[in-house]
């Protein structure tokens, strides 16, 4: 190879590996932004890092102490809209208690489906309890456990989102959870344990039969969620859109469409289309309407069936 075609090739692959790190840079600073803005409205995001979905793999950011003093978490039992029978349940167990001055019973949650609002009603109750709450999401380690507990006194309350998940390489199983509730302490492999005291146990699952009945059966309470109606779906969305400051951009034909386009989800994919409402506004100059909303999602979903079942 002469000179000057060694130059241009040296040229070229200094350009392209230039090229290369500027494409990287912007992926990770899209990745990281998106990952920011999904987890205002979703702090679970941050628990999944980089694990690919269905991973068994403990993540590094699973255990969240929770400030329930912040001004965007719901503050009273009216502003939780729809699960009737998960709030009537959850409010005579936080009133007993609140009587008693004791804690809540160990409770397992049961839906169809992720963002079904399960996080934010135990919030609710931990924040009308008085209490402090950690989430710890599943797949989790001994080590992550342990620290979760160290966080929480008596009557606190570990919320456990995705329990089915509590299971794979290096993380903890159903027989260390089986023993949290029996001997109120977790035991660690290399030696020493850390004492719980009377605290108590929430769970949540999308998988109830992924469940050892082992450990199902140290839950007294099990709550199924329902489905949203209709209506649920477009009072969320106008709830939404006060909290995004965008309501003046939902109005109530946009709140039904937006229902109609969650039919058989939950809150999560409500605020969703609240914001895609809102980013949608902010490009066209105006409110879009419903059936813009309708043409995009329908557009930009890699699956229109799934989309038309959002």
């Amino acid at each position: 190879m002469d000179d000057d075609a060694f130059e241009d090739a040296a040229a070229f692959g200094t350009g392209y590996a230039l090229y290369r790190h500027g494409q990287d840079r912007l992926t990770a600073g899209i990745y990281h932004a998106v990952r920011a803005a999904l987890a205002e409205w979703d702090p679970a995001v941050l628990t999944r890092g980089g694990d690919d979905e269905g991973s068994s793999r403990p993540g590094d950011e699973v255990v969240m102490p929770v400030d329930l003093t912040r001004h965007d978490m719901l503050q009273d039992w009216q502003e939780y809209i729809g699960q009737v029978q998960l709030i009537e349940e959850l409010r005579l167990r936080v009133d007993s208690a609140r009587i008693r001055h004791g804690r809540l019973p160990h409770t397992l949650l049961a839906s169809t489906r992720s963002g079904m609002g399960r996080r934010a009603a135990i919030r609710l109750a931990a924040r009308q309890l008085g209490r402090e709450l950690v989430e710890l999401c599943a797949p989790f380690t001994i080590d992550q456990l342990a620290q979760a507990v160290d966080h929480i006194r008596y009557a606190d309350i570990l919320f456990i989102d995705d329990l089915d998940r509590a299971h794979g390489p290096g993380a903890v199983g159903p027989g260390t959870l089986t023993n949290l509730f029996e001997r109120c302490d977790v035991h660690h492999p290399n030696g020493g344990s850390h004492f719980v005291d009377e605290i108590s146990i929430v769970a949540s699952t999308t998988r109830p039969d992924d469940v050892a009945t082992a450990l199902l059966d140290r839950f007294p309470v099990h709550v199924a969620m329902a489905d949203y109606s209709l209506g649920e779906l477009a009072q969320l969305a106008v709830q939404f859109a006060f909290t995004h400051r965008s309501d003046e951009l939902v109005s109530d034909e946009v709140a039904v469409r937006i229902g109609s386009l969650s039919k058989g989800n939950g809150p999560a994919a409500v605020e969703g289309l609240v914001l895609l409402v809102r980013d949608l506004a902010v490009t066209l100059g105006r409110p879009p309407e419903p059936e813009e909303i309708t043409h995009h999602i329908l557009r930009y979903t890699p699956d229109p069936i799934a989309a038309e079942s959002l």
